[in-house]
C-alpha cells in the first residue's frame, strides 16, 4: 500500500487554512509531520486524524493569542 504526503501547502488547502496554521499546529505537535531536506511532509493519513481534531478550536485560540499579543 502507497500512502500519500502532502506539503504544508497542499495539506492547508485540503483544511481550508492558511499554511502558517498548519504550521504552528507541528510546532505544537498537533500534527505530525516529518522533514525531507528542507521540505515537511504530512502523510495522508493526518487528514482523517484532523477529523477528530476540533481545527476551528485551535484556529480560535491563535487568533486570540495574536490579539492579546496586540495589546
Amino acid at each position: 500500500m502507497t500512502e500519500d504526503y502532502f506539503t504544508i501547502d497542499g495539506f492547508a488547502e485540503i483544511l481550508k487554512v492558511h499554511p502558517n496554521t498548519i504550521r504552528r499546529a507541528i510546532k505544537s505537535g498537533r500534527i505530525v509531520a516529518f522533514k525531507v531536506g528542507k521540505v515537511y511532509r504530512i502523510s495522508r493519513y493526518e487528514i482523517s486524524r484532523m477529523a477528530e481534531f476540533d481545527l476551528d478550536a485551535y484556529i480560535e485560540e491563535e487568533v486570540k493569542k495574536r490579539l492579546d499579543l496586540v495589546k
